[in-house]
């Protein structure tokens, strides 16, 4: 309002006086929607809830209209008219003195409680994320005793279990009651040196089966050994015969080539013999002998 006052006291033209008129109606209606928006939530609060907003709507609905009334005052440029109402009461301070009642009044009732009960809140979500923790804190050292006692003693006595098998000791007892996963293993654990002992009960009994066998073997090599040395004694006797009966031999060969040339001598001794006789009766008788 003033400032349209200041336009017009430095001569502005009508047709700005007239845009500002028309922007501040605007303005004021969208303060009426925005009251009246206020007031009908209001009837939802408390009876001074009601009661301070019918009062504030009232001085609201007043300053407005004086407002309105000055500005019109102002357009047709009666400053003496906007004089004697200025002298006679301010609307707008009354309005604002009950909008800062009201906001008194809504501290009082609204933003201090929320304050305190926030406050609770936040107190109460402290003392609970204390309890919380602590609950936490011994759910988690009670699983861990927990873990410590059946899951790790569980374990530990598997790998002693294990250890006794690997060293050999398969009539070790594995006790063991169904329930979880630990006893399963202990189960198959169970499972598997019941195999192992079966396994080496079968290799036992065929390691024995082949050490008598290797045994037969054994003596069957000792009986063979002795009759090859008994053929070999007779294989020798019967080389150094063979030696004699080839020496034996080879001594006949030669008295019967010396024989044969003995013999052979003879022959020729006798044919020449033969000869020399056939040349002497050749001598002795006269041929006429012979014609007869």
């Amino acid at each position: 309002v003033w400032k349209m006052a200041s336009l017009m006291a430095q001569g502005k033209q009508e047709e700005d006086a007239g845009q500002k008129l028309d922007a501040m109606l605007k303005q004021y209606a969208d303060a009426d929607r925005d009251i009246n928006k206020y007031y009908a939530l209001s009837q939802n609060g408390s009876p001074d809830d009601i009661r301070y907003a019918e009062e504030m709507k009232t001085f609201y609905t007043s300053a407005r209209n004086s407002q309105i009334n000055n500005i019109r005052l102002l357009a047709a440029g009666d400053f003496q008219k906007l004089d004697e109402i200025a002298r006679q009461g301010n609307p707008t301070a009354d309005f604002l003195d009950a909008v800062n009642r009201t906001e008194d009044a809504i501290n009082r009732t609204v933003i201090e409680p929320s304050i305190v009960m926030s406050t609770t809140l936040v107190r109460q979500g402290i003392i609970l994320a204390a309890v919380f923790s602590v609950v936490f804190v011994l759910l988690t050292a009670a699983s861990a005793l927990w873990c410590r006692k059946y899951v790790i003693g569980s374990i530990r006595r598997l790998a002693e279990y294990q250890q006794t098998i690997a060293g050999g000791e398969l009539s070790v007892n594995i006790p063991f009651v169904k329930g979880n996963e630990l006893d399963d293993l202990t189960a198959g654990l169970s499972s598997m040196r019941d195999s192992l002992s079966e396994m080496v009960i079968t290799i036992r009994e065929g390691a024995e089966s082949i050490h008598v066998g290797i045994q037969d073997i054994a003596d069957g090599n000792t009986d063979l050994s002795s009759r090859t040395s008994q053929q070999a004694a007779a294989l020798e006797e019967t080389a150094a015969s063979m030696e004699q009966l080839t020496t034996t031999v080879q001594n006949n060969t030669d008295n019967i080539r010396q024989v044969a040339e003995i013999a052979a001598g003879n022959v020729t001794i006798a044919q020449n013999s033969a000869a020399i006789t056939q040349r002497m009766v050749e001598t002795m008788v006269p041929s006429s002998y012979t014609h007869l």
